[in-house]
């Protein structure tokens, strides 16, 4: 009797793996009527992507609109978004992207991952000796085009039934960045050329777009007292008129060298999911200091 409970436990052993990997496979299976899933780095991209989607597919985030993306560390409960979703959308400059993408490609080797920044022009910080690149792309609304068009070629090849359907919608989401893109460019014409202060360099390609300049207090970095008294110094000569604060960031420092600045605080979120709503909210903050 023991020789035959012995020849029956690897048997026993290999049916418990198939029970298991069948009710694992059941779990990602979609039931019917249920919409696939995929998965988003930030807000402002599920802001884009759910445009084109539709109510095809529901999109999910990983961060919070107040998470900070510099020290944001996945939870088990993000983990098994990617696991369970057919693909993943990166914004394509985040450090944590870099460090998930290889533990989820174990966990769901058949998943999908889109970097929605392919194509844009990158820039770096804004000292000199800074070699790392900005990872704030969807601060744009010419970068918001590149990244709403890899979104289209991705769903498109995942679901290219629903093509006609992702196009359309991309066309209507084209066509109402570029009105976005001209009423900010028709609103900061007063002040292009003009200084604004901001605390953490999140703004750096919006500055780009509408030729305006951006001085970054802590660029991205803890400043030391000397490098901060000196990053001070330059925004008393820049002429700026705001400094733009974040909900990420310390906010109280902020306001305490702004009372050595003197400018207009304004409160922005960039990770908002009113993407839109935000960049005309930045745009009419900067256009105000014409008046």
């Amino acid at each position: 009797m023991k020789r035959r409970v012995d020849y029956m436990i690897p048997i026993l052993a290999s049916v418990a793996i198939v029970a298991i990997v069948a009710v694992m496979a059941a779990g990602c299976r979609l039931q019917q009527g249920e919409k696939p899933q995929v998965v988003v780095s930030i807000a402002p991209q599920r802001y884009l992507l759910e445009k084109i989607a539709g109510n095809k597919v529901d999109v999910l985030c990983l961060l919070e609109e107040q998470s900070n993306p510099e020290n944001y560390e996945p939870k088990t409960s993000d983990m098994m978004k990617l696991e369970r979703a057919q693909a993943y959308f990166t914004i394509g400059n985040i450090g944590y992207e870099s460090a998930i993408v290889g533990k989820v490609r174990n966990n769901n080797p058949q998943l999908c991952i889109f970097d929605t920044s392919a194509g844009i022009k990158l820039l770096r910080g804004q000292d000199a000796d800074d070699g790392e690149y900005d990872p704030h792309v969807w601060t744009s609304v010419k970068n918001a085009k590149v990244i709403a068009h890899n979104m289209l070629l991705g769903l498109v090849k995942l679901y290219p039934k629903h093509k006609r359907y992702f196009v359309k919608n991309y066309d209507a989401l084209s066509t109402s960045l570029d009105t976005l893109d001209r009423h900010i460019a028709l609103q900061l014409a007063p002040v292009k050329g003009c200084t604004f202060i901001d605390w953490h360099p999140s703004l750096s390609y919006f500055a780009r777009d509408y030729g305006l300049h951006q001085l970054a207090l802590d660029n991205g970095k803890e400043p030391s007292a000397r490098d901060l008294a000196r990053r001070i110094d330059l925004a008393r000569k820049s002429g700026a008129r705001v400094i733009f604060v974040q909900r990420q960031f310390d906010s109280r420092a902020a306001s305490a060298v702004n009372k050595q600045i003197g400018c207009t605080a304004v409160e922005i979120n960039p990770m908002s999911g009113d993407w839109a709503g935000e960049m005309s909210r930045i745009a009419s903050a900067l256009a105000a200091t014409a008046r």
